[in-house]
């Protein structure tokens, strides 16, 4: 799980700035899935804090999603972002 801001923070280890970023799996993954969060705790059994969600089970996936300055946290399992060309 990943703080939105330049530093981490709300008990996460890391932190992720807001921005555009390109979703696809991460090398060797079958499975993955994303999650934007208004709160800490930020998981897919956290579903009061959850405002957008998605998943992939294709190598081909791919998918861009803006996390905003407004989300408090990222989670990831099996995914990989990269910042968007502007």
């Amino acid at each position: 799980m990943y703080s939105v801001g330049d530093t981490p923070s709300q008990g996460a280890r890391a932190s992720i700035p807001a921005g555009r970023y390109q979703v696809t799996l991460s090398g060797g993954e079958t499975f993955g899935m994303w999650i934007r969060c208004s709160a800490i705790p930020c998981s897919a059994n956290n579903y009061d804090n959850v405002i957008d969600y998605g998943s992939a089970d294709d190598a081909s996936y791919l998918q861009v999603i803006d996390v905003l300055p407004s989300d408090v946290a990222v989670y990831l399992d099996g995914i990989t972002l990269t910042q968007a060309p502007a």
